[in-house]
């Protein structure tokens, strides 16, 4: 049970991670393309 926590934990981890990257990726990519049509 303790390794199945701790997997489900680790991949929830990475998860909300890897979104949070792909957010500020897109922030940047949309504040870049703002910056450059104004």
């Amino acid at each position: 049970m303790n390794l199945v926590k701790t997997g489900v934990t680790l991949v929830l981890t990475i998860k909300t991670m890897v979104s949070f990257s792909c957010l500020t990726v897109m922030a940047i990519l949309v504040g870049r393309n703002q910056g450059n049509i104004t």
